[in-house]
């Protein structure tokens, strides 16, 4: 019982991972067709009307925010088959509305007090420049104020109510985010066991795990490395062994999605988080030879399951070469596209459910991201959502710098990782990647602010 309520977060955080994996795993193998009975939906609705529960519940009679921005950090990787903002289950409406109510229930008993927090105007003035996105297009326009209305106030009520009563340890929601890369590294794996054609399936990068693809798998795992780092900087001994295993199977993870942008990324990734801890650690020889051999490891690995597959390295390296260095993979006509089609709403943009494929040569494939983050910002919100995205990376990296602790630092670097990632792919934008990006901002400890306004009382003197 003492063990219990020593590691009672550490016990939940475990629970909710194993329930949340069973029920994504049985409804995964049913769409897959692997089991002869249909449990995904039924599945995927009890599920969402527990979490919705759960959340009523913490929210009104918890205090704490730990046991609810757990829950929240889980939600968006549930989900065994993909959906768009039109075909949202409905389910997931009934379990907002009873978040909604335990939120509603909790301001009551536990009051609320506004207070302007770090990040708190870049947050704001990108969800306006989404809600505007599109305004001179007008079909498009109509056909998404209703949604971007949810989502945009939704996100920014969920960061100015949790960031102005936060009350989340950083090293636990680090914690989360360790245990959120196990879940995710278990999909890929179980998504992989599951294909006829292990070579077919990695080449061709056919790996879905519902809630998202191969490049959204990865640049998730990406995000989530330096927490990972975290915890191989403050701990010693079996501790360090444990996590950085965890890291070394992060980092197989994000190479077997095939993602050539992530790949790209973790090395300029990894040895910054080296750099970094060579000096921060007090504990540097021992910290150097775990590192050294994590890096053994994570290639030895690597290359012994490349062999088992009769997967060429060479092949591999040469596609990777080609596709990154002189044909982008295709972005660069995505790039031009955009570039030559912005002109017609430039200030506002087509909007964020805008069809792209409406200004390509359907024949060709027709894409619906821009893949680049500034070139989706400029097609979908404009020139002026471009400004507030520029203004809200500015004031996230600036905070993040100015401050400079750790936790500071392993903030920067996941948005660093996801950031140069994000350059040839959309980071933001994607549901999940932006509700990790609030968990983070929201619980990162700084008072850094980017801008100060003080709001002051003035009492007049009556005679």
């Amino acid at each position: 019982m003492h063990f219990l309520k020593a590691n009672i977060k550490k016990v939940s955080l475990s629970i909710m991972l194993t329930i949340m994996f069973i029920f994504w795993l049985f409804s995964y193998l049913s769409n897959k067709t692997i089991l002869s009975i249909k449990l995904a939906y039924p599945m995927e609705c009890i599920l969402l009307i527990l979490i919705g529960i759960y959340a009523c519940i913490t929210l009104s009679l918890l205090k704490e925010n730990y046991y609810t921005l757990m829950m929240v950090a889980f939600v968006p990787f549930v989900y065994s088959h993909p959906f768009d903002a039109k075909t949202i289950p409905w389910s997931l409406f009934i379990a907002i509305i009873l978040a909604f109510i335990g939120l509603i229930i909790r301001v009551i008993r536990f009051k609320f007090h506004f207070k302007i927090r770090p990040f708190f105007y870049g947050i704001v003035l990108l969800a306006i420049a989404c809600l505007l996105g599109g305004i001179g297009n007008k079909a498009v326009f109509k056909s998404q104020i209703g949604l971007m209305l949810l989502f945009s106030i939704g996100l920014v009520l969920l960061f100015v109510y949790f960031s102005s009563e936060n009350n989340c340890e950083f090293q636990d929601l680090a914690l989360v985010f360790v245990f959120l890369g196990i879940y995710l590294t278990l999909q890929l794996c179980i998504s992989y066991i599951t294909q006829d054609n292990f070579v077919h399936t990695f080449i061709y990068k056919e790996i879905s795990v519902g809630w998202g693809i191969s490049n959204n798998i990865a640049i998730i795992l990406l995000m989530l490395l330096p927490f990972t780092y975290y915890f191989i900087l403050n701990k010693r001994g079996i501790f360090k062994i444990f996590y950085t295993l965890i890291l070394i199977m992060e980092t197989i993870a994000i190479f077997f999605t095939n993602s050539l942008g992530a790949i790209s990324v973790v090395p300029i990734l990894l040895l910054g988080l080296f750099i970094y801890g060579c000096v921060q650690t007090p504990y540097k020889k021992e910290f150097v030879v775990t590192q050294i051999m994590a890096l053994c490891l994570i290639v030895a690995i690597i290359l012994i399951i490349l062999s088992i597959h009769n997967i060429p390295i060479l092949k591999l390296f040469d596609r990777f070469i080609h596709n990154n260095l002189f044909t982008l993979h295709g972005r660069v006509k995505i790039y031009k596209d955009c570039f030559y089609h912005i002109k017609e709403h430039f200030w506002f943009g087509y909007g964020m459910f805008a069809p792209f494929s409406h200004h390509i040569d359907v024949s060709e494939g027709a894409y619906q991201w821009a893949h680049g983050t500034f070139f989706h910002t400029l097609y979908t919100l404009g020139f002026v959502g471009l400004l507030a995205m520029c203004f809200h990376l500015f004031e996230k990296y600036y905070i993040l710098l100015k401050d400079h602790s750790m936790p500071a630092m392993i903030s920067f670097f996941a948005f660093l990782g996801s950031g140069i990632y994000g350059l040839i792919d959309v980071s933001y934008y994607f549901i999940n990647y932006m509700i990790l990006l609030l968990l983070i901002l929201i619980v990162t400890p700084t008072q850094v602010q980017f801008i100060h306004i003080q709001w002051k009382k003035e009492v007049k003197a009556h005679g």
